[in-house]
């Protein structure tokens, strides 16, 4: 892999997405035009209920399948490194 000194002429995707999380934090609740706009979440929902009790490991399953398509990404994209993962009831998976 040849390393290269020219600088970039974009910022990175990472850095412009932390740097957009950042400010969508910085902004939230910002004041009272947005307080007073902001939803009012329902109460009167009824729990959370599965109706596969194996959609754990169907997901698991999945994992190489998806790391695949991440990593083809990756390579054509040519990123140093990337991170994912698969959140199932609460758990990362």
């Amino acid at each position: 892999m040849a390393i290269s000194n020219r600088t970039p002429s974009r910022p990175a995707p990472v850095a412009l997405a932390t740097l957009l999380a950042l400010l969508a934090g910085a902004c939230h609740g910002s004041g009272a035009a947005h307080d007073a706009a902001a939803p009012v979440a329902s109460t009167d929902h009824l729990p959370e209920s599965f109706v596969d009790d194996t959609r754990r490991a169907v997901v698991l399953a999945a994992r190489p399948a998806i790391d695949a398509l991440f990593r083809a990404n990756a390579d054509a994209s040519h990123y140093v490194g990337q991170v994912w993962g698969a959140v199932v009831d609460a758990e990362l998976g």
